[in-house]
């Protein structure tokens, strides 16, 4: 009889508890992040971007992946130690590495805060800079590689030429001309500062910038020149004819062009600083601008003769290079320059005929204009 009462006594208690709501069935589990997050520009406040993929390392509970795509609602999927978030991301963006502050709230931005994050990102969609006379002087723009978003660039020093983008897409060096002085600076795009690193009273064309070293490459008074980006240690690399058109390639070499005899040759400079003659297949002597390939061994370059942009296979044997089954490709282009996107899958070119801007596929194909104001000179795509 005593049990009895024990257990009815019991089970009164029982009945007297609050019900268990659903809310708190649906309770996420521990360290799985809530549904709904902000992304800020810290720089300016405002929500980060529009139209672009954005890639980059999460520092909160240990490292983690993040993709930002454009997306109406926040989607989150985990494995592992890989998260996934996509959000809508609104302002152009002017460079590719920044530094973004991730809130994370609960279910609603009503919610109080429950963790912070901070990651450095870049922008892993590409962008195009090129020299234009649209408005007068030559001057820097910036444009998606659609075309979309156009920019011209503030405080820029006029005559302004030979534009090309830093690693990560937040600076961009350019050459400006004036007062019988060549100057070098260095754009910070992120607050449209510039500093001068290099002037000389000897011509300078064909800027490059060669990542792996943090230097620039140029052709100077017909040499080939490097410098650091602060403008310190020139070295000349070449001096021994008239040369141009440096490039970078597939392990960081630097290719470009000499003149002997009224001939342009191909040649290399290998990383350890060694000059080596590049055998081309079948060469009359008029390719210029040779420009290897992302994800290939193909190296690219103008035939001088027909205007017509040609390519071969790149083969490195027992010390000597060479380029062998030259093709061609039906692009008029202009010696003021070509570049190709990050992946090389596409190609960015000024048209010889209408000194226009415009991008086709490597193999020719899907040609579209997406500058054609005035007379557009010396592209480059950023490499992120």
């Amino acid at each position: 009889m005593r049990y009895f009462w024990v257990i009815s006594l019991l089970f009164l208690l029982q009945c007297c508890k609050e019900p268990v709501s659903d809310d708190s069935k649906k309770k996420p589990p521990k360290n799985v992040f809530p549904p709904v997050a902000i992304i800020q520009n810290p720089i300016n406040g405002s929500t980060v971007f529009d139209s672009t993929i954005i890639r980059g390392l999460i520092l909160y509970r240990g490292n983690r992946n993040v993709d930002l795509f454009i997306d109406k609602q926040l989607k989150l999927s985990t494995k592992a130690d890989t998260i996934t978030y996509k959000w809508i991301v609104k302002d152009y963006p002017k460079y590719s590495l920044h530094t973004i502050i991730l809130y994370v709230y609960g279910e609603s931005e009503t919610d109080s805060l429950e963790s912070i994050a901070t990651a450095t990102v870049k922008v892993s969609h590409s962008m195009i800079a090129f020299s234009s006379n649209r408005d007068g002087d030559y001057e820097i723009f910036i444009v998606n590689d659609d075309g979309s978003q156009l920019v011209k660039l503030p405080y820029i020093n006029k005559p302004a030429f030979y534009p090309v983008w830093s690693e990560y897409g937040d600076r961009i060096a350019y050459l400006n001309k004036s007062s019988n002085l060549n100057n070098i600076y260095i754009y910070k795009l992120v607050d449209s500062t510039q500093r001068l690193i290099y002037s000389s009273d000897q011509d300078i064309q064909d800027l490059v910038w060669s990542y792996s070293h943090n230097k620039l490459v140029f052709s100077e008074g017909g040499n080939i020149v490097m410098i650091d980006t602060s403008g310190l240690n020139k070295q000349n690399l070449f001096y021994s004819y008239p040369s141009r058109y440096p490039s970078i390639g597939k392990s960081k070499e630097i290719f470009f062009n000499y003149i002997a005899l009224n001939f342009n040759y191909v040649a290399v400079i290998d990383s350890n600083y060694n000059i080596r003659n590049v055998t081309v297949e079948g060469s009359t002597g008029q390719y210029v601008q040779p420009i290897y390939r992302p994800g290939s061994n193909y190296i690219y370059f103008l035939n001088n003769q027909t205007s017509q942009l040609n390519y071969g296979t790149l083969r490195l044997t027992s010390g000597s290079w060479s380029i062998s089954s030259i093709s061609s490709i039906s692009l008029l282009v202009d010696t003021t320059g070509y570049d190709f996107s990050p992946s090389g899958k596409s190609i960015v070119y000024v048209n010889k005929i209408n000194k226009s801007l415009s991008t086709s596929s490597y193999s020719g194909s899907n040609i579209k204009t997406i500058f054609q104001t005035g007379i557009c000179l010396h592209p480059s795509w950023s490499k992120r």
